[in-house]
């Protein structure tokens, strides 16, 4: 792979530019949209080094204000667990081993104890790790390539908004399924650019997010890596995407990519910047002059 500059989908190198800044802060993170397969990505991507540095020293302190999320956080987080969880239920045999990528405080673990699984975690920090380990003492520290799990442990594994932090997502994915059973699971869960935050582009793409995926270019990427999608949905007005894939050795892996497919993904993206433009910020600002100038009229 060469550094950085490749597609993280199908290898390709011709990409054009559609975004420049996101959070936290407006910062620069250079987007592109793969001309091959329509993947939008940060080009060039972060080094390994720089990745790991930032998610040690960076992460958690610009995204939560401490090193572990804050009890309002962690609410909304066991929320979010339970809602997965209903989700993901009728998709799994009882006493299911599940694996969660990115723990976090351990709010799914829980969720899938209760529920009578066998939960097992890893997380990146270790502060995080420790929270988590007061609900399940099975957490490992570190990142997926640090993990030595056995080949065919898992019934399932679970990435809620983890995927577009890996710089290779498609490799990850297959040393993932090595961990899985034969008719093993997964389930993802990653902000969906079909809907990125109603246009606020600033807001939606971010320093920590390498990737954005659609749903085809996500259903793309499990297929590659040995998977074959059988459920999603959109979640939150369609700021996220879920779905949940099979382990699949019957179905080829070859993807073929609509020509025009980059071109649909830059103007959507467009289009809903413009959107944001004119309804969110525009828009108020011209109510909020015309209301200063009735006032002002009034007054005299």
């Amino acid at each position: 792979m060469t550094d950085g500059i490749d597609c993280g989908l199908c290898g390709g190198s011709d990409f054009a530019r559609v975004w420049n800044r996101g959070h936290p802060g407006n910062v620069r993170v250079p987007t592109c949209v793969c001309k091959r397969c329509g993947l939008v990505q940060t080009i060039p991507r972060p080094s390994p080094e720089e990745i790991a540095r930032f998610y040690a020293q960076q992460y958690r302190q610009e995204y939560s204000g401490g090193a572990v999320p804050g009890s309002a956080e962690r609410q909304n987080m066991a929320r979010q667990a339970s809602d997965r969880f209903s989700d993901l239920a009728p998709h799994l045999k009882a006493g299911s081993s599940v694996l969660e990528i990115g723990c976090a405080t351990g709010e799914f673990l829980a969720v899938l104890r209760q529920a009578g699984h066998l939960p097992t975690g890893v997380e990146a920090s270790e502060a995080c790790c420790d929270e988590a380990r007061k609900v399940c003492a099975e957490v490992y520290a570190g990142i997926i390539e640090d993990q030595d799990f056995a080949a065919g442990r898992f019934d399932g594994i679970c990435l809620s908004h983890v995927l577009e932090h890996l710089r290779y997502p498609l490799a990850e994915l297959e040393l993932m399924r090595k961990w899985l059973r034969e008719d093993g699971l997964i389930c993802l869960e990653v902000p969906d650019v079909q809907q990125p935050y109603w246009g606020n582009l600033s807001r939606f793409f971010q320093t920590a997010h390498l990737y954005a995926f659609s749903q085809d270019t996500l259903t793309a990427m499990l297929k590659k890596a040995g998977f074959c999608a059988i459920w999603s949905r959109r979640l939150v007005e369609g700021k996220f995407l879920r779905i949940i894939a099979r382990k699949d050795d019957r179905q080829p892996r070859e993807i073929v990519f609509p020509v025009e497919d980059w071109r649909q993904a830059r103007a959507s993206l467009r289009a809903w910047r413009l959107q944001w433009l004119l309804w969110y910020k525009h828009v108020p600002l011209a109510r909020g002059i015309a209301r200063r100038l009735g006032w002002r009229s009034r007054s005299q």
